[in-house]
């Protein structure tokens, strides 16, 4: 289902996430994905389709550049980000997952308060969480969801009896023992065509903002002050006698900046700065 492509160094795998995608404003912690275990870094993997699907890396975390489906089963115990969007027929999340696209499942459970399932896009389908399990998503099309905090604990079973991982009066099981009926079920038959089809696109970084080109005249005057023949106060003379007629309208906000830069004697600040009054 994953095939690994490098082991990337937190640092490096931070600096993936952040060329990829933009996270400003969103309630996630991708940080923590990239650092991995004891700042073991993270992988990055190509999906497969395939019928199952674990996320259990226990060297670090786990960064799956493209969409995944899965016609079972997936389950995560460890720390993902997928760059696309996740389609499968059941999602079992006991870690810290992160979905940059939509999620499609036709049933879903959350389980682990340390954990979280945050989907940036849409999700759809029918949802429990239990302990507290954290879930935020764009658009929220989950259907009848039932969480533990609200609905309390036989909320929650009453659903996971409707499903068939729980009998009537069958005390709460082991989670490797609904894992596995959960996985029985979800194996029954592949993900809808409808939900295979969806293009991901992604939410670009924001482009560093473009450094304007200083003018040719801004730039002669950066480099006549860089100019240690003169003396700062023989500088200022000239600037006010030679250099303030020269400069143009658009030219004297960044030759005010030029000029602070240079102009830097304590001794001179108030003429200095009675100069650049002129330049405002």
């Amino acid at each position: 289902m994953l095939e690994l492509q490098r082991w990337l160094s937190p640092d490096e795998a931070w600096r993936w996430l952040r060329e990829q995608h933009d996270f400003a404003g969103l309630d996630v912690d991708p940080e923590m994905i990239a650092s991995g275990y004891g700042s073991s870094g993270a992988g990055l993997y190509t999906p497969q389709r395939g019928e199952t699907l674990t996320f259990d890396e226990s060297r670090g975390g786990v960064i799956v550049e493209g969409s995944v489906i899965c016609d079972g089963l997936v389950l995560n115990r460890g720390l993902v980000f997928i760059r696309g969007h996740l389609t499968c027929r059941a999602l079992l999340n006991q870690g810290y997952l992160i979905v940059a696209g939509d999620l499609r499942c036709e049933r879903f459970i959350g389980e682990n308060e340390t954990g979280g399932t945050h989907v940036l896009g849409s999700a759809e389908g029918a949802a429990v969480t239990l302990h507290v399990h954290h879930l935020t998503t764009g658009q929220d099309r989950l259907l009848d969801r039932v969480d533990d905090e609200a609905a309390g604990r036989e909320g929650a079973r009453a659903r996971l009896e409707s499903w068939g991982l729980l009998q009537p009066q069958e005390p709460w099981l082991p989670w490797d023992a609904l894992t596995e009926r959960f996985s029985q079920w979800a194996g029954a038959r592949p993900v809808s065509p409808e939900w295979t089809t969806r293009d991901f696109v992604p939410r670009p970084p924001p482009k560093p903002p473009q450094r304007r080109e200083s003018s040719a005249l801004v730039q002669e005057l950066d480099a006549w002050l860089a100019d240690a023949s003169r003396s700062q106060r023989e500088k200022l003379t000239a600037l006010e006698t030679e250099w303030l007629p020269r400069l143009g309208p658009s030219e004297r906000a960044e030759a005010s900046t030029v000029i602070t830069r240079h102009i830097n004697s304590p001794k001179l600040r108030a003429a200095r700065d009675a100069l650049l009054s002129k330049l405002a």
